[in-house]
């Protein structure tokens, strides 16, 4: 991984449109804040501190697995993944659950999907309602997803909104889709990327910002288009974050990825 103390000053120049619109400023507040409100941040032990290993990062990574299968399936909303993960380890690291089975976790995960993919398109209920996500998740009825889903938003204190790093990665990536095909390939590959971290339990201790940041490194990495480096000058004007800042967070992406 040496390659990220490299810097842009070895780049050729670019040009891009203007990186600092006069609304981006407003809106990089805005998701800066939000990721780091306490009340939008799960706890980074959860796993510990609340359920005492009753669900270990296994049974997590299992869940999330389980949760990409069912948007997938009724192909919901660009973004309903990542803000259904997020609800879960929310709901988790504030509230216990009655019983440490997979099908109390699967419940849990079908009703954050649910409630991410109707915030993410209001048209989700077309195509979807608690009487399909019981009959998929063999789930007593309906009744029983509703319940959970009420319980789940109750505990998020009705917060629902909080950004992630798929935000991210849209967000720091926003000028690529105009750009070259080399660009557009690594924006590509850093939402797959961001997509892998959320089945990685120790990912859940960083800010959705420094995961979207190493995403877009490990993508530069990985697929090193000419002139490219694992990161920039111009990357460090976007996100406000230097090689230094995401290294943990790379490492710890990288051994998660490599182990599986």
């Amino acid at each position: 991984m040496e390659l990220l103390a490299w810097s842009e000053q070895y780049d050729a120049p670019v040009s891009r449109p203007q990186l600092c619109a006069p609304y981006d400023d407003d809106i990089e507040a805005t998701l800066r804040a939000m990721e780091k409100d306490d009340g939008e941040r799960p706890s980074p032990d959860y796993l510990k501190t609340v359920h005492g290993d009753k669900i270990g990062a296994s049974e997590r990574f299992a869940l999330v697995a389980w949760m990409k299968r069912f948007t997938r399936n009724y192909n919901l909303a660009a973004g309903t993944l990542h803000r259904a993960v997020s609800y879960v380890d929310r709901f988790l690291s504030v509230r216990a659950l009655p019983s440490y089975t997979d099908h109390q976790l699967s419940l849990l995960g079908a009703a954050a999907v649910y409630t991410a993919a109707k915030y993410e398109d209001q048209r989700t209920t077309l195509k979807l309602n608690a009487k399909d996500i019981a009959s998929y998740g063999g789930f007593a009825s309906a009744q029983e997803v509703l319940l959970m889903e009420n319980d789940m938003v109750a505990a998020l204190d009705y917060r629902l909104s909080g950004p992630t790093a798929e935000t991210f990665v849209e967000h720091f990536t926003r000028h690529y889709s105009q750009g070259e095909e080399d660009e557009q390939e690594v924006q590509r590959l850093a939402r797959d990327v961001a997509d892998q971290s959320l089945k990685n339990y120790g990912c859940v201790g960083y800010l959705p910002s420094v995961v979207a940041a190493a995403s877009i490194s490990i993508a530069r990495w990985t697929l090193n288009p000419p002139g490219a480096l694992p990161w920039s000058t111009e990357l460090e004007e976007l996100t406000g974050y230097n090689s230094q800042d995401i290294g943990s967070c790379i490492l710890t992406m990288m051994h998660h990825m490599n182990a599986q």
